[in-house]
């Protein structure tokens, strides 16, 4: 697929180090009037949750207060086989998430992963592996422990929805959507659907990859299909996983199985073309499972479906810009990702650290939170970061989707060379872990 650049304006042009963040908070800012709330967040999916906890839960120095508003329930989205997801949590996931304080929550559900089995696959059964991960984050901050976790979506959104609901500072509007915010002043004017109004200092849309909000203050931002769809599903398999996960990329789309806890039950997010993929929903559970069984070879014994089958059409999306005067895009609203990496969720936990930073040291030096030169600091923290990743797995789903025999002769000729290379994979696994770079705080487990 193509890779777009965007033009830079504004501040973020003139300032490429990362690290010049805090120059944009030093500039003086008008002070908005005493609004309703400091902050309004729109969706409660797992990344909404995390910023309202990021920026006003127990832990949070900085005493902003936050409402969050979302269409349904937020317990709804912690029930079981809600909607057959299970996340792939690098380790600086686990480490904002703990400092959030849902570590003790997360531990009974979180899987490690020990080791990566990467395969490049025929039609049938998985081939003999080419890439052999020992998942292990060696860099300070993750000092030997695993690089990344699995954990069901049920008990990620559940733990964060009673942090959400506990929290003081945190004001919840379920079975609500803002509707229309208004034109930026000292404050902003949101409306909710039911007609209420909440004036804010800033509001942040984690409305999802089609985000109206988005649409609706004027960012643009480029989308596209991957023409595939991903079914997803937990399954239950004879043989203990031992913390393996199995990435079979296959010309359709990658084959994944990751482990749960309790060793006999794993993710599967099984990526086909979306006509074959119709054709596997509709089939009866006996068929689909037979279907099952071919592509995922030997190694688990007798795989069978544990659960409901879930099927979701892949698209990516990518923001132009993630602000605007007292607004803020964060997760998929601002970038979705091919779930080929599982990398989805950890690109929206880096910008919900980073946001929340910024905002915490722009309350400290009383400034305006809403402001463009503060917000700024924020995108230009995130943006190159996240627009690298998005083109990054857009185009390794490419690479493996090819099935000319001399690409893929040559691809697995890289992927043996990578394997004999010990640097380059520990290279690879601590970026997986979210380890590298110019890290924000709540990623090193430290509060903001």
């Amino acid at each position: 697929m193509a890779v777009y650049a965007f033009p830079s304006t504004g501040p973020a042009a003139r300032c490429q180090n990362p690290a010049a963040k805090c120059e944009f908070l030093k500039k003086d800012q008008p002070m908005a009037q005493a609004p309703d709330t400091d902050i309004v967040i729109a969706g409660g999916g797992p990344v909404g949750m995390a910023q309202a906890l990021a920026i006003a839960g127990p832990g949070a120095r900085a005493k902003l207060s936050v409402a969050l508003v979302n269409p349904q329930p937020l317990r709804d989205a912690g029930k079981p086989q809600s909607d057959g997801r299970a996340y792939n949590l690098a380790a600086s996931s686990m480490r904002m998430l703990a400092a959030l304080g849902l570590g003790e929550a997360l531990a009974p559900h979180a899987q490690p992963i020990h080791d990566i089995i990467v395969t490049d696959d025929g039609d049938g059964g998985a081939r003999p592996p080419l890439l052999n991960f020992d998942n292990r984050d060696e860099t300070p901050a993750g000092a030997g422990q695993p690089a990344s976790y699995i954990i069901a979506a049920e008990h990620l959104n559940a733990a964060l929805a009673e942090a959400v609901l506990a929290a003081p500072a945190i004001e919840v509007f379920e079975g609500e959507r803002v509707a229309a915010p208004g034109a930026p002043g000292a404050a902003l004017a949101v409306r909710l659907g039911s007609g209420r109004e909440i004036r804010t200092r800033l509001l942040i849309a984690a409305d999802g990859r089609a985000s109206p909000l988005r649409a609706a203050m004027g960012l643009k931002s480029l989308s596209w299909p991957h023409h595939q769809t991903a079914i997803v599903m937990a399954v239950q398999h004879e043989e203990d996983h031992l913390g393996r996960a199995y990435e079979h990329f296959r010309a359709p789309g990658p084959f994944a199985v990751l482990p749960l806890p309790g060793g006999h039950q794993s993710s599967l997010v099984w990526t086909e073309r979306p006509d074959e993929a119709k054709r596997l929903m509709e089939l009866d559970d006996e068929a689909f499972a037979a279907e099952l069984e071919l592509r995922c070879g030997t190694e688990l014994g007798k795989v069978r479906p544990a659960g409901k089958r879930f099927a979701y059409p892949l698209t990516g999306v990518l923001a132009q810009d993630y602000i605007a005067p007292r607004f803020a895009l964060i997760g998929d609203a601002a970038h979705g990702i091919h779930p080929i990496a599982g990398q989805g969720v950890n690109l929206g936990y880096r910008g919900v650290a980073a946001l929340a930073e910024v905002l915490s040291e722009a309350a400290f030096l009383g400034r305006d939170i809403g402001a463009v030169d503060v917000l700024e600091a924020y995108q230009q923290w995130r943006r190159f970061d996240a627009m690298a990743l998005v083109a990054g797995c857009a185009a390794l789903n490419e690479l493996f989707a090819n099935d000319n025999g001399l690409v893929r002769a040559m691809r697995d000729l890289g992927l043996g060379a990578v394997e004999r290379i010990a640097p380059l994979k520990r290279y690879f696994v601590n970026e997986a872990a979210g380890s590298h770079g110019d890290l924000p705080r709540l990623l090193l487990g430290e509060p903001v």
